[in-house]
């Protein structure tokens, strides 16, 4: 597990970001902004996200669902994103970053943000600019008005440049033959993957035993950002050995498109059973539960839990998919 959560807001973070943002000197982030956020939230009006860090709010980011100023008309924005300053510089940002344009990738290939242009912003500013945001050519705007040339202004909060970023995925799966280089992909995205693989020895067990398996890679460009591992049992079963994506091209389709080449395999061999162990239920771990509704929704069954198989304190829940039912 690492130490940060990213989660949609709830009823107790109104006074938790509150008290955390007027500590630090934020009296502007008040209970009323917090409490119109989850009002808003709760009516989809905006995606609220908050971020904790070991147990304690860290910081939030929203997202307008289609920007009704500037540049972008109809582009999901990116609006209000703050880390509290003691988390800063420990990854908070990034995984809200990557929660938030996953989100909207699901409605749109863009996402848009405006940005300030005083000092205090440089550090968001360098990080959109990492993230592959680029300027839109209109200039800067101010009080959500384009600014015309030579035009005063005040150097505030409402002076901003309107920046965007395609979420167009440009992935193809291929299959990977050399066990070097298998091993090499498997331990850079399972490392990648701490919330879900954090155990050293099972990392090590995984990039040894992917070598001499099937192995599929998806690619972004020339990147690898996820992968299946294929193991074949008998005639009648073949399992899925592991499956990663990198969690800024996770809901993306690259886990059915993963999925679906397994299933391609079963038939090809005229195999009927797909299967796959994930943690159990009865594990409370957030993040196996997205795990298990994913492979629910790719039409996998539970067929059993072995307690002794991963040890009591991890579950194994053991599922099926008759492939067969599919021809």
């Amino acid at each position: 597990m690492t130490d940060i959560l990213v989660r949609d807001m709830q009823e107790s973070d109104i006074l938790a970001l509150a008290d955390a943002f007027d500590a630090q000197g934020w009296a502007s982030k008040h209970t009323k902004q917090f409490t119109n956020y989850m009002d808003e939230h709760r009516h989809q009006d905006r995606h609220v996200l908050v971020a904790e860090y070991r147990g304690n709010v860290a910081g939030y980011v929203t997202l307008l669902p289609k920007a009704h100023v500037g540049p972008f008309p109809k582009t999901p924005l990116v609006c209000d994103f703050n880390v509290l300053k003691e988390y800063q510089r420990k990854g908070v940002g990034t995984e809200l970053m990557d929660a938030v344009e996953n989100i909207a990738r699901k409605t749109s290939d863009t996402i848009c943000l405006s940005v300030g242009m005083y000092a205090d912003y440089g550090a968001a500013q360098r990080m959109y600019v990492k993230r592959g945001y680029v300027p839109d050519g209109t200039g800067v705007w101010y009080k959500d008005k384009n600014l015309p040339p030579y035009h005063e202004c005040c150097n505030d909060d409402d002076l901003v440049l309107y920046m965007s970023k395609s979420l167009r995925l440009s992935t193809a799966v291929r299959e990977i033959f050399a066990p070097a280089e298998k091993s090499e992909i498997c331990n850079t995205i399972l490392r990648a993957l701490p919330n879900w693989f954090g155990v050293e020895e099972s990392i090590i067990d995984y990039v040894a035993g992917v070598a001499s398996k099937p192995f599929y890679c998806a690619f972004d460009n020339d990147t690898p950002v996820g992968f299946v591992s294929i193991l074949p049992h008998n005639a009648f079963a073949v399992e899925i050995y592991v499956m990663g994506i990198l969690e800024s091209h996770q809901r993306a389709g690259i886990g059915r498109k993963l999925v679906r080449i397994c299933e391609n395999y079963c038939r090809i061999t005229s195999t009927d059973y797909l299967t796959v162990k994930t943690l159990a239920e009865t594990h409370p771990d957030l993040y196996y539960a997205r795990t298990r509704r994913f492979y629910n929704a790719m039409g996998f069954r539970p067929l059993e839990v072995f307690t002794q198989l991963w040890g009591e304190e991890n579950p194994c829940l053991f599922l099926i998919k008759n492939i067969s039912l599919y021809l």
